[in-house]
This record gives C-alpha cells, sequence and structure tokens, in this order.
C-alpha cells in the first residue's frame, strides 16, 4: 500500500462560523454520537467542533486514495478523544494537528511521520487555487530537495467525472509524491510525503 496523505486548514477567527458549535443539528450531522457528546457551549466546545472537522475533510482526502469511490459522510470518520487518530471503518490513521490564533490545519497519512506540514496566509490579490498550488510547489521543492522549475500540480478527472485527488508533476509525469491542498478564507496549507509502498 502506498503512503498517502490529507490535510485542511480551517479559518477559526471567520466570524461567519463563530456560533456553529452551538447548532445542534449540525453538530449531529458532523459528529458520531461519541464526539458530540464531548462538544460544550464555550470557547472550548468551538475550538473542538473545528478539530473534529478539519480531522475528518483530512482523513477523507487519505482515504480517498486508498479507496475508490468512498462517499464523504463526516460522521463515519470517527476521531479519538486525544485528537491523535481518526477511524474509518477498519482503518486507523495517525492524526497531527496545529493551529495558530486565527487557524487550525489537520493532517493524517497512513505513514508514521506527518510529512511536509506548511500554512500560509496568502495576499489578499491571489486566487486561493492559485495561491495554494504556488506554496505547494515551493514548500515541497524546498523539503525534498528537488528542484521548483517545472514542477506542477494537476486534478486528474476520474472515470466516473468527479475530479481526482492532486497530483505532483514534472513535465507531464507524476512525481512519487503524495499531496494535499486545502484553503479557507486567507489561508492556504499544504501536506505532502514520499508515496513508497509501506
Amino acid at each position: 500500500m502506498k503512503t498517502v496523505i490529507g490535510n485542511d486548514v480551517v479559518h477559526i477567527a471567520d466570524p461567519g462560523i463563530a456560533e456553529y458549535h452551538r447548532r445542534t443539528r449540525f453538530v449531529e450531522r458532523i459528529c458520531a454520537p461519541e464526539e458530540w457528546a464531548r462538544i460544550g457551549d464555550d470557547e472550548e466546545g468551538r475550538l473542538l467542533l473545528w478539530n473534529l472537522w478539519a480531522a475528518k475533510e483530512a482523513a477523507y482526502k487519505a482515504v480517498m486514495k486508498l479507496r475508490a469511490g468512498i462517499v464523504f459522510a463526516h460522521r463515519r470518520f470517527v476521531v479519538d478523544e486525544s485528537l491523535r487518530e481518526v477511524r474509518y471503518d477498519d482503518l486507523v490513521l495517525p492524526l497531527w494537528s496545529d493551529h495558530a490564533e486565527d487557524w487550525l490545519h489537520a493532517v493524517v497519512t497512513n505513514g508514521a511521520e506527518p510529512g511536509l506540514s506548511r500554512v500560509k496566509e496568502k495576499s489578499p490579490e491571489c486566487h486561493q487555487s492559485q495561491a495554494v498550488r504556488d506554496f505547494a510547489c515551493r514548500a515541497i521543492a524546498e523539503a525534498f530537495a528537488i528542484e521548483e522549475g517545472g514542477l506542477e500540480i494537476v486534478r486528474p478527472d476520474e472515470a466516473d467525472d468527479r475530479v481526482g485527488p492532486p497530483v505532483l508533476t514534472r513535465g507531464g509525469e507524476a512525481i512519487d509524491i503524495d499531496l494535499s491542498l486545502s484553503h479557507d478564507g486567507p489561508f492556504v496549507a499544504c501536506a505532502a510525503v514520499a508515496s513508497q509502498a509501506t
């Protein structure tokens, strides 16, 4: 099995999401019962909800590369109480997370190490999709000691007309590094790992 990675960044300072932890229907739609029972009505509950959200999003991005055709149902991805693992059916994947005042970032992989994990605030005039691709190419080139020139991130079409996960290429050929991209509000984030067989 190849090593895969998923990530998600959440702009936790966004006032538009400040009260979601108090929306019972939203919490119960996103969280498994053992998770939503831990979400309180306070600031700690707000941060826990978005940690769970980011972990589930990151886990889905990793698992979809291992199991073709899965449907994303947040409640099926269960995050343990210590916020160190995500379970999806029989898969148990390690979880790493980081945060600052305005953002939190989750990384999930089936490998033993979290690999490359970076978050950056983008310039306001740059489109999120282009900003995260440029940022990821620079970060991967530096972290994996490869030349940045000619690196490109593409999103291949899958057989059922959905867009597949991003792939790092040079000259149209895939490079043996698995990556994941995320953006939310002013923040872009990437994660990458050498995709050797485990």
